[in-house]
């Protein structure tokens, strides 16, 4: 899932027009959901609820 993600991020990150991705997430641990971003590397915006 997340390499698609981070090909869209890259596609998309010099276009005229903007493009954001927004990450929310509704994992229980959130340090386990920490853990996860880091390993991998994800770059965009991402909550925790």
């Amino acid at each position: 899932m997340y390499p698609h993600e981070r090909s869209l991020v890259k596609r998309l990150q010099d276009q005229e027009k903007r493009f954001v991705l927004l990450g929310i997430n509704s994992d229980e641990d959130r340090e386990e959901l920490k853990k996860t971003l880091e390993k991998e590397q994800i770059t965009w915006r991402s909550w925790w609820d």
